[in-house]
């Protein structure tokens, strides 16, 4: 079974994807975040297309900071989900996940498509190996979304 995950931010949105196994995350794609309608739209046909059956949003707990603002907005995109795709939304601490997501593509730009340890080919258009801040800030988005996920499968998968 596949699960989505999502690191939700106003500008884009960060997704991830596991395995089919269930059991490891990878970054998969950024939504730049328009109407909800159109993202909710996006994130369906993505969960169609992969057989998803269960969704893990990242949601700031337990931080100092700014996580007050936006938590009213990642509920309220939980619940628009939640009724638009018609799947389960989970929610997972997402505590300093973006800083812990530029750590991994600082030294690295991966390029084209990116294959998981089953030889399963990964769409990257996340990963495409733009060049520059704008490419990082991409990588980073989807790769926050990975560690939710990761965290989230860590913690349910026996």
């Amino acid at each position: 079974m596949r699960i989505l995950g999502v690191d939700y931010g106003t500008k884009r949105i960060g997704l991830a994807l596991s395995d089919k196994t269930g059991k490891f995350a990878f970054p998969y794609s950024v939504i730049k975040f328009t109407l909800p309608q159109d993202v909710n739209l996006e994130i369906r046909k993505i969960c169609e297309e992969n057989n998803v059956k269960k969704i893990v949003l990242g949601k700031p707990e337990g931080y100092k900071g700014d996580a007050g603002k936006i938590l009213g907005q990642i509920e309220k995109f939980k619940k628009e989900m939640e009724k638009s795709i018609g799947l389960p939304v989970i929610y997972e601490n997402e505590v300093l996940t973006t800083q812990q997501a530029k750590r991994p593509f600082s030294a690295t730009k991966p390029r084209g498509k990116t294959s998981n340890y089953r030889g399963e080919t990964l769409p990257a258009a996340c990963l495409s190996g733009r060049q520059g801040r704008q490419g990082s800030i991409v990588r980073k988005d989807a790769s926050a979304a990975a560690i939710i996920l990761q965290s989230y499968l860590d913690r349910t998968v026996s």
